[in-house]
């Protein structure tokens, strides 16, 4: 025995096997996951869990600065600056036929650096499997994106003459 722990100071029977195995997981390739995992950002409106791609997401921002402009949009909340521009920030609840919610969270939308979304409860990243056919909690960007631009005269006016 050596002087160190009880590991024998001759390699044999487990103290063996086990450097063996160890070896070995090096020479193995690594084995492709079956899963497509996809990144995405898990929150909830009211008690009902929604999830973002996180590659649909250009910033995330607690407690963002709101500042009311007076709307014919009940889902506009307001405005507040992203990444150096104004940005118009809607109610996730209302664009899904919920209720409103607090904005305590503003997710800047990659598609269209003008447009936020705001929201009460984030509940952290994860890596999901969203299957062949997505998942009932994922929220697609562009679907808000299309529920603004029909919600906001405005703006679909603006995008049809650039």
């Amino acid at each position: 025995m050596s002087r160190h722990g009880g590991i024998p100071s001759q390699p044999g029977g487990r103290v063996a096997q086990l450097r063996v195995e160890f070896d070995s997981t090096f020479s193995r390739l690594p084995v492709a996951s079956t899963d497509d995992l996809t990144d995405v950002l898990a929150l909830r409106i009211g008690d009902e869990p929604c999830l973002l791609r996180l590659s649909e997401i250009a910033e995330v921002i607690a407690h963002p600065v709101l500042t009311g402009v007076p709307t014919v949009v009940p889902a506009l909340v307001g405005i507040t600056v992203g990444r150096g521009s104004p940005v118009a920030a809607y109610d996730l609840g209302l664009l899904l036929g919920r209720a409103a919610v607090v904005p305590r969270w503003l997710v800047l939308a990659a598609a269209e650096p003008g447009v936020a979304i705001v929201f009460e409860h984030f509940d952290g990243y994860r890596q999901t499997s969203l299957g062949p056919n997505g998942s009932a909690q994922l929220v697609e960007m562009t679907t808000l994106i299309g529920a603004i631009t029909r919600l906001s005269p405005s703006r679909s006016s603006n995008q049809e003459n650039p």
